[in-house]
């Protein structure tokens, strides 16, 4: 990969401004979000807001009051919320809405155990309670929750209730939350872990989960549709994490990942009509969890944190013609901030409105840290009228 001299702007929503260049054209800026230490968790999600411009990331940052935070981008630097304070068992998850929204769903241990809900809107922070959980939640997060937006900006939230692991789906109407079991098997509910939500461009819910060493699909239209399932042919083997996506064309995905630290791609070929499945990584991958996302083109990347001779971002791309994988540098950055990952760490990936990748990690020196891969190089004229305007840029060397 070759890095040509560009300009870096403090902001992410500013970089629209300027004209896309080729994908040769790259190069990964960095920031520091939070400098405290990791709390309870490695887990990190990381969302993009109001039109995929701004992020938002979530995290429990080291100290015993601290519990779960969000940290939102703005022109003023990072506004940071405490969520919530029980400080364990978070693993949080978040989608966007159509008009901007960002929604988060999450355990909590504090007081009686349950699924969490919150959603940052233009009138700020709303909470609710989705479900109450019989017991305290496993800490592996098999039991995590994970959160969508249907048309409407109805959210929903999946999850596997600690009562047996019952697969749950619960959506938001006006009356509150109204929730029930995927039964799967006539003899009753279906059970499993990690499981994973998504809806699709017709306001069908998909839903994701491991069974034994397999992975199950289940698709519902709304309103008043049945549940629709299949199992996948691949023996995953010790799933510890699903993510599921839709591209622009309602493409099915899967991102699982076992506990042996292999990577697997799961997709419904629709020109063979069946699911078929590609190995990606063996082994090296240290991240708890993944995260699938589709770009407008119907390309799907992933990334994690692997543990080569140093643990190091890894990013893969497919554009069509194949996964490709690139790293993220290690060290210092020119702004002398550290930038390798703490082995462990989650590597939250999100997509601007442009496609362009955005990572969330934990450095091992730095803290929280957001990497950025903006693949522009402003026009002249763009750039001008942005330094005029702004007065916030700062040159980076070109590299070769």
């Amino acid at each position: 990969m070759t890095t040509c001299g560009r300009v870096a702007i403090v902001g992410l929503g500013l970089l629209g401004l300027a004209a896309p260049a080729g994908a040769s054209e790259t190069s990964w800026t960095f920031q520091r979000i939070d400098s405290s230490g990791i709390g309870s968790s490695p887990l990190i999600s990381l969302g993009m807001r109001t039109g995929a411009t701004w992020p938002t990331v979530f995290y429990e940052p080291s100290g015993s009051s601290n519990g779960l935070v969000s940290a939102s981008l703005s022109p003023l630097g990072w506004a940071k919320t405490t969520l919530d304070t029980s400080g364990a068992y978070s693993f949080v998850r978040n989608a966007a809405g159509a008009d901007g929204r960002l929604g988060a769903a999450w355990q909590s241990a504090q007081g009686n155990p349950r699924i969490q809900f919150a959603q940052l809107t233009a009138s700020g922070w709303q909470y609710s309670t989705v479900a109450n959980l019989q017991s305290t939640p496993s800490s592996s997060g098999v039991n995590a929750p994970d959160v969508a937006y249907l048309p409407g900006n109805r959210p929903v939230v999946a999850y596997a209730d600690t009562s047996g692991s019952k697969i749950k789906v619960a959506v938001q109407n006006a009356l509150g939350w109204e929730s029930e079991a995927i039964s799967y098997y006539p003899s009753g509910p279906s059970t499993g872990t990690y499981v994973s939500t998504a809806v699709n461009s017709q306001g069908d819910i998909g839903v994701a989960y491991a069974y034994s060493s397999s992975v199950v699909y289940a698709q519902k239209a709304l309103p008043g549709g049945a549940w629709s399932f299949v199992q996948l042919p691949t023996n995953f083997a010790s799933v510890r994490n699903i993510s599921l996506a839709y591209g622009p064309h309602d493409e099915v995905g899967l991102a699982v990942l076992n506990s042996s630290g292999n990577l697997n791609y799961a997709h419904f070929d629709i020109q063979s009509g069946q699911w078929q499945s590609d190995l990606l990584a063996t082994g090296i991958i240290t991240s708890p969890r993944i995260d699938l996302v589709f770009d407008n083109a119907g390309h799907p990347s992933l990334a994690y944190v692997g543990m080569d001779q140093t643990p190091t971002v890894h990013y893969w791309k497919n554009n069509g013609d194949g996964w490709a994988d690139s790293t993220l540098p290690v060290g210092t950055d020119a702004n002398n901030l550290y930038i390798t990952p703490m082995g462990g760490s989650d590597a939250a990936l999100a997509l601007d409105r442009n496609g362009v990748p955005v990572i969330s990690y934990y450095s091992s020196q730095s803290g929280l840290v957001l990497a950025y891969d903006p693949q522009i190089t402003p026009e002249p004229a763009t750039l001008l009228a942005v330094a005029a305007g702004l007065g916030i840029i700062s040159r980076r060397q070109r590299r070769v």
